[in-house]
C-alpha cells in the first residue's frame, strides 16, 4: 500500500479517468487566462503614477478567479498564480489524452485539503504476449510460487534483447494462468544487463480454454454496508469465463448488497440461492475480459454510504483441504434415467440450477468399476474433454451408443455444479 505522505515512491496502475489535472480546479477556461493576460501585457507599459489603473486592474483578477471558482492564498501573487494556470494550460495542450484502462506511472503528494493526488504522471507503454510458462506453485512458506514466462516480440524490438519476459504470480492479481493465453502488460523499468525483464499489472486478454473453464480460486475480503458494526464477509471466490460464485455467504446476505460492490466492477446481474448449511450467489459479467479486469487487482476501492471502502482478493493456497460440510460451490441433485425409443440409448434428465454455466454428462454401467465415459452435445459417447458443455437451459437429452442389455447408472459429485453424472 501507499504512503501517500511519501512522495518519492512511484507508483503505477490503471487509468480510470480520461484526464489527469493540475492542483487547481479545472474550473477555469482558456477565455479568463487569455483576459489575464491582456491586462498584464496593458499593466506592464504603464507608469509608477497609474497605481490605481493597476489597483483596478487587480481587483478585475480577483473577481474572476472567484467567478472561476479559484480563491488565493494569503499573500499570494495574482499575476503569478495567473501565469501558472496559463503555463499549466500550455502543458495540458502538449500532453497526450489518457483512456480508461492505459497504464500510467505516478508519484503521490497530499493536497491542502490532505487528500491523495497523482501528480508527475507517465503514461507506460503496454505490450502484449503470450504465456509460455505460468507461474507454478511451490507451496513453500519463503518461495510459494515458481516465476513463469511469457514471449513478447514487442519486448525485443523496444529493448534490443531477448522477447522472454518473467512473469511473477504477485503481479497477476489472483488469475491463473494456462500457457497459451494472451496477456497484456508493463515493465516499468528496464532490467539488468543479463537478467530477463520482469511483468508487472498482467493481465488475461484472451484464452483458448473452453467454456466455463476455472480462471481463478481465492477469497474475496468485502466490507458490509453499516460501517464497523458489521463484520466484513469472507468469502470463497471461483471465477469462471463469464461469471464468478461466491460460497459461505450468511444467511442475511441479499442480491442488492452484493451488487452495490460487483455493480462497480463491471457486473450485470447477481443471484443469490441460500441453501441448508451454505449458501452460494452467481455474479455475471458481461465477458471475459471484464472478469479478467476484476481478478488483475487484488485491492478494489470503491464508494459506499459516502464513504471509500477497500475489497480484498485473498489467496488461497491451490491445495487448500476443505471437509465435506464447507462445499465451495453448489451440488445438483442426482440426475434421471429411462430408457429410450431406440435400441443402445437412454435418457438423462436433471434439475436445472440457476448458478451453472454448464452441464457435462457421463455415463457408465452399474456395478462396473471402470471411469465414467463422456457425453458430447450431440448425444455420443466421446473422447474426455471434446464434448463441450451442454447449455445451462438443457435440462435432458438422449445418449445413443451404449451396449444392449446393460443398465446404466448415474450420480452426481456435491462439490461442482458444473458435472452432472448420468
Amino acid at each position: 500500500m501507499a504512503d501517500f505522505d511519501n512522495d518519492d515512491a512511484d507508483l503505477f496502475g490503471l487509468s480510470k479517468g480520461k484526464d489527469f489535472g493540475k492542483n487547481r480546479p479545472e474550473s477555469s477556461n482558456s477565455n479568463f487566462d487569455v483576459k489575464v493576460k491582456d491586462m498584464m501585457h496593458k499593466d506592464e507599459g504603464r507608469s509608477g503614477s497609474e497605481n490605481g489603473t493597476k489597483l483596478i486592474a487587480e481587483n478585475l483578477i480577483h473577481a474572476q478567479m472567484a467567478a472561476a471558482g479559484i480563491w488565493l492564498k494569503p499573500g499570494e501573487d495574482p499575476h503569478q498564480v495567473a501565469q501558472d494556470l496559463a503555463a499549466a494550460e500550455a502543458d495540458n495542450a502538449s500532453l497526450p489524452r489518457l483512456a480508461e484502462e492505459d497504464l500510467v506511472q505516478f508519484m503521490v503528494k497530499l493536497s491542502v485539503e490532505g487528500f491523495p493526488q497523482a501528480v508527475k504522471v507517465r503514461k507506460m507503454q503496454k505490450f502484449h504476449g503470450s504465456i509460455l510458462e505460468p507461474p507454478k506453485w511451490l507451496g513453500e512458506p519463503a518461495k510459494p510460487w515458481e516465476a513463469g514466462l511469457a514471449f513478447c516480440a514487442e519486448v525485443g524490438q523496444f529493448f534490443g534483447r531477448d522477447s522472454h519476459v518473467r512473469v511473477h504470480q504477485e503481479n497477476c492479481g489472483q488469475i491463473r494462468f494456462q500457457a497459451g493465453d494472451k496477456v497484456t502488460f508493463c515493465i516499468p523499468e528496464e532490467p539488468e544487463r543479463g537478467a530477463l525483464p520482469e511483468a508487472k499489472l498482467v493481465v488475461l486478454a484472451s484464452t483458448d480454454r473452453p467454456f466455463g473453464a476455472v480462471l481463478s480460486c481465492c477469497r474475496i475480503h468485502l466490507p458490509r454496508p453499516g460501517g464497523e458494526a458489521k463484520a466484513p464477509l469472507c468469502l470463497d471466490l471461483h471465477a469462471f469465463t463469464s461469471k464468478v460464485v461466491l460460497s459461505g455467504l450468511s444467511i442475511d446476505v441479499t442480491e442488492t448488497e452484493l451488487m452495490r460492490f460487483f455493480n462497480k466492477q463491471g457486473a450485470t446481474k447477481g443471484l443469490v440461492a441460500h441453501a441448508r448449511g451454505c449458501s452460494f450467489a452467481s455474479i455475471a459479467f458481461p465477458s471475459l475480459r471484464d472478469v479478467a479486469t476484476f481478478l488483475g487487482r487484488s485491492a478494489h476501492a470503491f464508494a459506499d454510504d459516502k464513504e471509500t471502502r477497500i475489497a480484498m482478493l485473498l489467496n488461497r493456497a491451490p491445495t487448500r483441504p476443505h471437509t465435506a460440510d464447507q462445499a465451495r460451490l453448489p451440488a445438483i441433485p442426482a440426475p434421471t434415467i429411462s430408457p429410450g425409443e431406440d435400441h443402445g440409448c437412454i435418457h438423462v434428465g436433471w434439475a436445472p440450477l440457476a448458478l451453472a454455466i454448464g452441464y457435462v454428462v457421463e455415463v457408465r454401467p452399474v456395478s462396473a468399476k471402470v471411469e465414467w465415459s463422456p457425453v458430447d452435445v450431440g448425444g455420443r459417447l466421446g473422447a474426455s474433454g471434446a464434448g463441450g458443455y451442454f447449455a445451462p437451459s438443457c435440462s435432458s437429452c438422449k445418449v445413443s451408443g451404449l451396449q444392449v442389455g446393460f443398465a446404466y447408472e448415474a450420480s452426481s459429485p456435491r462439490t461442482s455444479q458444473f458435472k452432472g453424472r448420468a
